[in-house]
């Protein structure tokens, strides 16, 4: 397995050379390292965690610079519903993942951390406090990648069940108001386009 920083350069690499190409293999390298991490070590690791997440926010900008953009931030999704499947699937990888939980100077994760929160505002605080969240939400109302992304949202809430520290952060922001709202403006242009695809075939046939 690729020590962690053998990955990180090719993730830096990756971002320095602004190149489609370099992107997506960068991206599938992730994800050959999260499903070949059969015990979970690579994602027990902090810096590993960080990394990965910082790696999936650059490409979010880059990706509109690349000619099939749809398709690099549908693998990217892909990579973090991969993540949070195996977060739900052992949930004592969840303070790795959700910050709110990490403990200082963390060397293991502990059985059942319950972290007293505070309530956020998804604008402020989500990005922060639940990076991978605040990517899944950001793409849930997209074509490509929502699939991968609601889903994994999907596994996030039935986690919270079992999390006493997750489920006080989901009650306590607005994170899935912002994602109603998103979906609620995706759903509000449906009209439009069936509107303007049945003039079109009108048009065609006249």
């Amino acid at each position: 397995m690729l020590d962690h920083a053998t990955h990180t350069l090719v993730t830096r690499l990756a971002i320095s050379f602004h190149d489609e190409i370099i992107g997506k293999a960068a991206i599938s390298l992730l994800n050959e390292l999260v499903e070949s991490d059969e015990d979970d070590h690579l994602l027990a690791d902090c810096d590993f965690a960080d990394g990965l997440l910082r790696f999936v926010d650059d490409i979010s900008e880059l990706v509109f610079f690349y000619e099939n953009n749809d398709e690099v931030q549908s693998e990217a999704m892909e990579l973090l519903f991969n993540i949070t499947a195996k977060v739900k699937l052992n949930k004592d990888l969840l303070p790795v993942w959700f910050g709110l939980m990490r403990q200082p100077e963390q060397e293991g994760v502990e059985e059942e951390v319950h972290t007293p929160l505070s309530k956020p505002n998804v604008v402020s605080n989500c990005r922060v406090d639940f990076p991978l969240c605040f990517h899944l939400v950001e793409h849930a109302y997209r074509q490509d990648s929502g699939d991968f992304a609601r889903t994994a949202i999907l596994y996030i809430v039935d986690l919270s069940s079992k999390v006493p520290a997750l489920e006080d952060w989901i009650t306590n922001s607005d994170v899935f108001d912002l994602l109603a709202s998103g979906l609620g403006a995706l759903y509000s242009q449906l009209s439009r386009y069936v509107r303007s695809s049945f003039v079109g075939l009108i048009t065609d046939y006249l």
